[in-house]
C-alpha cells in the first residue's frame, strides 16, 4: 500500500466561507501567484509545503512545512519553514496557545516569536 496525502487549496468554514491563501513566487523574472496548497488541522489552523522557484518551475517541498492560519476573517502563513507535517503543527498549535500573541500581531513580533521558537531547539528553520 503506498501513503496518500491530500493537499487543498480552500477550506470551507462551518458558516460556508471560501477561504484559501496564495502565493507569490518569482520563476525566472516572472511573478506567478499560484494557490497555496495545506492540510487543514482543525477549524482554522493547517500546514502546507514550503513553496518555491527551482529550475523555471514552481515547486512544492514536502520536506520543509509553513504552519498556517485560515479563517474567514483573513489567514496568514507564519515565516518559518519547518521540516517535516508533525513539527510544522507543533508549532502552529505553540503559536496558537501563545497568550502573548495573535495571528494578526504585527509582522515583527510574529517574526521575534518565530526565532524565539526556533531557538528553543524545536526543529525550526527561518524563511
Amino acid at each position: 500500500m503506498t501513503d496518500y496525502l491530500k493537499l487543498v487549496p480552500v477550506n470551507v468554514t462551518p458558516r460556508g466561507a471560501v477561504v484559501g491563501v496564495g502565493c507569490a513566487v518569482e520563476v525566472d523574472g516572472l511573478t506567478v501567484e499560484v494557490p497555496r496548497p495545506f492540510v487543514m488541522i482543525d477549524g482554522r489552523l493547517a500546514v502546507g509545503p514550503v513553496i518555491e522557484a527551482a529550475d523555471g518551475s514552481v515547486k512544492l517541498r514536502l520536506d520543509l512545512w509553513n504552519p498556517m492560519w485560515l479563517t474567514a476573517q483573513g489567514s496568514r502563513v507564519l515565516p518559518l519553514s519547518v521540516r517535516g507535517q508533525g513539527r510544522a503543527v507543533a508549532a502552529a498549535r505553540a503559536f496558537d496557545a501563545d497568550p502573548e500573541i495573535d495571528w494578526t500581531s504585527p509582522d515583527e513580533d510574529v517574526l521575534a516569536w518565530c526565532h524565539r521558537w526556533v531557538a528553543r531547539g524545536t526543529g525550526g528553520d527561518q524563511s
